[in-house]
């Protein structure tokens, strides 16, 4: 056994020499202070080292603790040796992480001999405990499928973080990181893909953001990032952007090229808030007016985010109950020919009459697909729609057609294609009359086409709303199979005093005739509106002019055959 013997007393160390000579495979080294003894520990391993209390320049708990910080002795047996017989010093020294403590005046040869062994041997058990328990904290504190940080660590680390920025100048950002449309790809290309998709992000955010100060995984398909000593706010957005362009790149996973975008949500210590938790609350609700805007990837949180958020929360709550109690009721609004005037169909709206907080449809759909709601809502316009139509239809002497917006979450469930079989079966209704009105925004999305195809078999239409709103709409006229264009209000508002405007309103009106798709105009309100539409040859229009949504039982009072 390597022994290094530390001790200013030379008298003490002769004893201790002597004590250990009838052992000869012990190699003894002797050294006086402390400063001996770190040089001499750089040089040699030793598997014990004899540590005197009662030193000149520094007393053995100092040492003891310096000792425990150096790799050097990191397999090494540490103990303590003191003419002191005070029990206390005995317990200090045995929790600063010596392995025993010694008498100087009891030792004797056997049993320095026992206690150099039994000390080697309870530091080999020490080290094991040691190591299991550093195992045990690494998965307590790693997310099983990437590896990296999991929350339990990301809290501390925030924690830590937050209390070494209290007295700089400096911000702390936090990053709440979500991936956009995870569901949509684990509902297509299955959960495995997704759990690599998971586990790329991960590797992507670790080789990318070295300067990060923790990448951790929340759960599901949320990240978090935290930068410290950031002395700007140009800093934190120049991060951001940086962020945001890890995601140009497509992933590639099982032959399948996965493109995907993240929403990133950002808090500021000490600027918006000074405890953890409120950064970790904001950071979601930045996130969250990430996720919903159409200009921004990421977003500073502000204090009106919190107000706004809150009211989204009341709305989202308010829903849940609403859908519980059946409480929505449908407007249908006329659909009438732009050269005479003929009813040929109506579209079906939601409406929220006892709504507390928001009755807007342009508002409450939205919080209503976040919050995974839609395809329950989406359901219940549709059978809604059919059964009150179906009281209306036998007052007209010609076939109406009934149009219902979809969503892109119902177009993804079979449970729609069923309902809408049965109700070919137990309706007079058919096909030919349904129209389902897609918005842009779902069209963006390429794996569309199928569900598209499938509503076509049935013999329903579908119809593309919102026209002229989006600049990739004519890519979507060429892709899916699209039977009517609505225009959009703007365009039909704006074709009225601008030349530009006319002249596109104008030449989408002759290439649609062209491929045989009808045109319906949407939100006509002036004789000038109207009066263009029939310049340019619309087939119908909708709009407060002629008609404003009404519930089935006006219309069925209202309205007549012609």
């Amino acid at each position: 056994m390597n022994i290094l013997l530390i001790d200013d007393d030379a008298v003490d160390r002769l004893l201790i020499v002597r004590s250990l000579s009838h052992q000869p495979e012990h190699q003894i080294t002797e050294v006086a202070d402390s400063t001996q003894a770190f040089a001499i520990i750089k040089q040699f391993h030793f598997d014990a080292i004899l540590l005197d209390y009662q030193m000149p320049s520094m007393n053995g708990l100092k040492m003891l603790a310096q000792l425990k910080n150096l790799p050097e002795v990191k397999h090494t047996a540490l103990i303590m040796l003191s003419h002191n017989h005070d029990e206390q010093l005995l317990l200090e020294s045995i929790t600063a992480g010596a392995q025993d403590f010694l008498i100087k005046s009891d030792i004797t040869p056997r049993q320095l001999s026992r206690t150099l062994l039994q000390a080697k041997k309870r530091f080999e058990l020490e080290s094991k405990l040691n190591e299991s328990y550093e195992q045990l904290k690494q998965l307590a504190e790693s997310d099983p499928l990437t590896g990296i940080a999991n929350r339990y660590r990301f809290d501390k680390a925030l924690e830590q973080t937050i209390q070494q920025n209290q007295r700089s100048n400096q911000y702390v950002a936090l990053f709440i990181l979500d991936l956009d449309r995870f569901k949509h790809i684990n509902d297509n290309f299955g959960h495995q893909v997704g759990d690599k998709l998971i586990q790329g992000v991960a590797q992507r955010l670790q080789e990318k953001l070295r300067s990060s100060e923790l990448i951790a995984r929340l759960g599901g398909d949320e990240f978090a990032l935290i930068f410290n000593r950031l002395s700007s706010i140009n800093q934190v957005n120049a991060i951001a952007r940086r962020v945001s362009q890890l995601f140009n790149e497509p992933f590639y996973i099982d032959q399948h090229v996965i493109h995907c975008q993240c929403s990133i949500g950002i808090a500021l210590h000490p600027l918006n808030s000074v405890y953890s938790e409120e950064l970790k609350k904001f950071a979601d609700i930045a996130m969250y007016r990430a996720k919903h805007s159409e200009n921004s990837h990421s977003y500073l949180f502000e204090d009106n985010m919190q107000k706004e958020f809150s009211r989204c929360y009341q709305v989202e709550t308010e829903l849940r109950q609403a859908l519980s109690d059946q409480d929505f009721a449908l407007a249908f609004q006329p659909i009438i020919t732009t050269h005479t005037r003929q009813i040929i169909g109506f579209e079906a709206l939601i409406r929220w009459p006892h709504a507390k907080t928001c009755n807007q449809p342009n508002e409450f759909i939205p919080i209503a697909e976040e919050a995974h709601l839609i395809a329950a809502l989406g359901q219940w316009v549709v059978e809604q729609a059919i059964s009150q139509f179906q009281t209306i239809r036998p007052k007209y002497s010609f076939e109406l057609c009934l149009a219902i917006n979809l969503s892109l979450h119902q177009l993804h469930d079979n449970i729609l294609f069923e309902r809408l079989q049965s109700a070919f079966q137990h309706n007079e209704l058919t096909p030919q009359q349904l129209v389902f009105e897609i918005s842009g925004s779902t069209l963006d999305n390429a794996d569309i086409l199928p569900a598209l195809n499938k509503l076509r078999q049935l013999g329903c239409r579908i119809a593309l709303d919102n026209f002229g709103r989006n600049s990739t709409a004519i890519q979507h006229i060429m892709k899916y199979p699209i039977d009517i264009i609505k225009l959009d209000q703007e365009l039909i508002a704006g074709a009225v005093t601008n030349k530009r405007y006319a002249a596109i309103m104008a030449n989408l009106c002759t290439m649609f005739k062209q491929i045989d798709i009808l045109i319906i105009a949407e939100g006509v309100e002036t004789q000038a509106q109207y009066q263009l539409c029939q310049r340019y040859d619309v087939d119908a229009i909708q709009g407060f002019l002629l008609a404003r949504p009404q519930p089935i039982s006006t219309l069925s009072k209202e309205l007549t055959s012609e």
